[in-house]
């Protein structure tokens, strides 16, 4: 089996340049070695020894890609109602402050190494190792912030404020033939892309962004000049757990399975409307919701869900269990 190691942006481009052109290749030991890292510094009156909370909603995006990417390569789609929470705390990113509270730094390799572990999905190994480094370098290489930056200048007709070098042109041109070629490395991208707006939305107009590589200032923008260019990052919903103690007060469809039902959890009389993807449930559980309706008692019941504006905008049963006697 090949083994192929990446401990740097350098390679990762290498690996980039050298695996696409092929048309597939065998099984590869492939992992990443204390690279990707993503280091942001910030500078304003609210960095000083603080850190305000418009900066860290950004972080959770990143953090969500992630768990997409994951998604994506152990479950075949980017639903991440899947994550379970053993996924959700080998999965978490963790941001080290520094110096004043203005550094931020993301060390992700791990997280992407337990993606590329845990995949289980019937995807050449192609797919899966161009995927994977193209998250990397989509977040991680000030090269694709750099080209993300002049298309927002253009897209705005403003003078463009950075300039690619030649190499520079080629590895972009690399990422976006991955993106054309898979629709998953697209759709993640798509999700970074919004994690920068986001990130350089959130800047006041006397702060100032960079992006470092080894003590390097790669790029530089103001905060005036990125309210220029960004645009009020989409409202989106954000996922919670409604588990507890549940009646099933109506069936909504002719069945259980694969339909809709309508619960009312017993701790604060909440009602809910929670869905049950055909296959979701063992036989069991089935049995056990079939059986609890008509008896009318209560069901243990683990839901995951979407919150709007204090809103359950949609819930999906994961299991269901009969309350455990005392």
């Amino acid at each position: 089996m090949e083994e192929v190691r990446i401990r740097s942006e350098e390679e990762a481009w290498n690996a980039l340049a050298y695996y696409m052109p092929k048309k597939d290749f065998g099984d590869i030991d492939f992992l990443f070695d204390g690279w990707p890292k993503l280091e942001l510094t910030i500078k304003g009156k609210d960095f000083n020894g603080t850190i305000p909370t418009r900066i860290m909603p950004p972080m959770l995006e990143l953090q969500r890609e992630i768990h997409k990417t994951y998604c994506i390569l152990r479950y075949g789609n980017d639903n991440l109602r899947r994550l379970t929470s053993e996924d959700r705390e080998r999965l978490e990113i963790v941001v080290k402050i520094g110096e004043g509270s203005s550094i931020f730094t993301a060390e992700f390799w791990k997280e992407l190494n337990e993606t590329i572990r845990l995949s289980m999905v019937d995807m050449e190994s192609k797919h899966k190792m161009i995927m994977v480094i193209a998250l990397a370098l989509s977040v991680a290489a000030p090269v694709s912030w750099k080209f993300w930056l002049s298309n927002q200048e253009k897209l705005k007709e403003l003078e463009t404020s950075v300039r690619l070098e030649q190499i520079e042109n080629e590895r972009i041109k690399m990422l976006s033939d991955a993106r054309e070629s898979y629709a998953d490395v697209a759709k993640v991208s798509k999700g970074v892309d919004e994690f920068r707006n986001h990130t350089l939305h959130q800047l006041r107009s006397d702060d100032q962004f960079s992006i470092y590589t080894d003590k390097k200032e790669e790029l530089s923008i103001t905060g005036e000049h990125a309210s220029q260019i960004t645009h009020k990052p989409r409202e989106k919903s954000i996922e919670i757990r409604l588990d507890g103690d549940f009646l099933i007060e109506e069936v909504k469809s002719g069945g259980i399975r694969g339909f809709k039902i309508k619960v009312k959890r017993i701790s604060d009389a909440k009602i809910l409307s929670v869905t049950i993807p055909d296959g979701a449930l063992e036989k069991s559980q089935i049995d056990t919701l079939k059986n609890n309706e008509w008896a009318k008692k209560p069901v243990v019941m683990q839901i995951n869900a979407k919150e709007l504006r204090g809103r359950i905008t949609s819930a999906v049963l994961v299991s269901a269990d009969e309350i455990p006697k005392k």
